[in-house]
């Protein structure tokens, strides 16, 4: 058992957990106390890159997932001024380890060179033995119970110093216990060099474990799919590729998960030179399941490019069956192909591509060719209410006009057979290239990126409120990191309100649905 006085500065030193110990030699919590309500903040204080091992303090192992193919998991230390001068076990009070997850902004999150910052945090015993978690303070100031986190409305946050670190009490059966300081980067303030425990290249494809409210992402330019860990702010790697051998940015990786049987699906597409100097396109459908890989190729050669990934393994939507039958598949779109709708399905375990998806367009305002750049996906699975919808960029193959969004539906025919329309919802007035968009959990509401700015839209009457951006002094909505033109993926928080973005080179982004408010999960 370990024992850490709370009078000395403990460093930022990452473990697989945030460790709460018990405090004090003499065993009595009223003597501890908390330096300041300000953070201390470290200029000189750097957060490498990548480090090859992680430390676990209190003998308590890191959950980290394993790692697919023969990639190790990166890890990370945080180099501070602040050191653990001395630990001693020689300490009456009694101590044990606690896990604390931060929600917003995330540990290690760069925040934008803002001066203050929502905190919510949740905060947990391993063991219910211990008792509950009754209060958490940090940096002095109480956080408020709200349902099963614990929220801080306003901290300080130095914008100028670069590096915030904060000491966290969190309150265990009476006794004011110890973990590991929360470590927020305001380096370059607005302009995000590195954000997270581990410098990560790109996010391109974003998705949540629902149930377990575990984030995944993907970066296709170093073939990796990240395990995002709340509690250390690092980013694990559970899945190493290979990497193309000629990188675009029309390289997207999509995920998605599924909760049931926490599997993720990655779409990996790369590009390599041809014999004659010609590029070839090829994409494998992966899953990944505890470490576990099965790839599945298009080898057909088929398949032109891919954005998106839109999960029906039950085979619930009208157009996932053969006949009656429910077929297990999974929906993406190839914008470079003749075809742009594309069904993968599953059979005796494996996956492969299907016939595309038979559909009508409902008129010429509403067919899907590639020539008229399909720049988004998304969908959403609820039986025959099932739909999916795509943003066109063009009017017209000329490339010119305004874009659009177009959604297609399904509905059972007199004579059972089942009948799919595609059908213009409604243009895009002021937007210029919709990237991303993301359906509402009931389908109501739709998200849409574009330029620098996440809209709102209502299905119903196509109205839209702006949910953030940083498009310009004029049209800025929340503050915090700059959002880019280039997010490719969304993905909303399972019970909170949050939206996650993968922003290309601006890495993950999370935005705060209340107050348009952003931070840098991982660059």
């Amino acid at each position: 058992m370990m024992y850490i006085k709370q009078s000395l500065k403990l460093s930022a030193t990452m473990t697989g957990a945030l460790l709460i110990a018990a405090c004090g030699s003499d065993g009595d919590s009223d003597s501890q106390t908390v330096e300041s309500s300000t953070p201390v903040a470290n200029s000189s204080a750097q957060i490498s890159s990548v480090a090859s091992s992680v430390s676990v303090a209190s003998s308590i192992s890191s959950s980290s997932p394993s790692v697919a193919s023969s990639s190790s998991n990166s890890s990370v230390s945080f180099s501070s001024t602040s050191s653990i001068s001395s630990m001693s076990s020689s300490s009456s009070s009694t101590g044990e380890a606690s896990l604390l997850s931060v929600i917003y902004p995330g540990q290690y999150a760069h925040l934008g060179g803002v001066n203050n910052t929502k905190l919510v945090v949740a905060a947990n015993t391993p063991d219910e033995a211990m008792g509950s978690v009754t209060n958490v303070k940090v940096a002095d100031q109480l956080l408020v119970a709200n349902g099963d986190h614990w929220v801080l409305d306003r901290l300080a946050v130095d914008n100028i110093n670069g590096i915030n670190t904060y000491p966290v009490l969190v309150e265990v059966n009476n006794e004011w216990l110890v973990s590991t300081d929360l470590v927020f980067n305001n380096q370059g303030q607005g302009l995000v060099a590195q954000a997270g425990a581990n410098a990560i290249y790109a996010a391109k494809g974003i998705a949540f474990d629902n149930d377990d409210e575990i984030l995944y992402f993907s970066n296709p330019f170093d073939a990796e799919v990240y395990q995002y860990n709340n509690t250390t702010g690092v980013s694990e790697v559970i899945y190493q590729g290979d990497r193309s051998t000629q990188i675009s940015d029309e390289l997207y990786w999509p995920i998605s998960v599924d909760s049931q049987t926490d599997t993720v699906y990655l779409l990996a597409d790369s590009y390599s030179f041809g014999e004659v100097g010609s590029n070839t396109y090829s994409i494998d459908l992966i899953s990944i399941h505890e470490g576990e890989v099965k790839k599945f190729p298009e080898s057909s050669g088929f398949l032109k490019s891919t954005k998106g990934i839109v999960l029906d393994l039950s085979g619930d939507a009208l157009l996932s069956r053969s006949g009656t039958s429910p077929q297990p598949s999974l929906y993406t779109l190839d914008f470079h192909g003749q075809d742009t709708f594309q069904r993968w399905v599953e059979g005796g375990g494996d996956f492969f591509l299907e016939v595309p998806p038979s559909y009508s367009a409902e008129n010429s305002n509403s067919t899907l060719p590639s020539n008229l750049s399909l720049t988004a996906f998304t969908g959403i699975i609820d039986g025959d209410k099932s739909k999916f919808l795509f943003a066109r960029e063009y009017e017209t193959s000329t490339v010119r006009g305004t874009p659009s969004l177009v959604e297609i539906t399904s509905t059972i025919l007199s004579n059972g057979r089942v009948r799919s329309t595609a059908a213009q919802l409604t243009m895009l007035q002021g937007m210029t290239k919709p990237t991303a968009l993301l359906y509402s959990e009931e389908g109501a509401q739709v998200y849409i990126a574009d330029s620098d700015r996440i809209w709102l839209m209502d299905m119903n009457d196509f109205t839209r409120q702006l949910i953030t951006s940083s498009n310009g002094p004029d049209i800025i909505k929340g503050s915090g990191p700059r959002i880019g033109s280039k997010v490719t993926a969304m993905v909303l928080h399972p019970t909170l309100n949050y939206l996650y973005l993968a922003a290309g080179n601006n890495g993950v982004i999370i935005v705060d649905l209340e107050t348009g408010n952003r931070a840098t999960l991982a660059k």
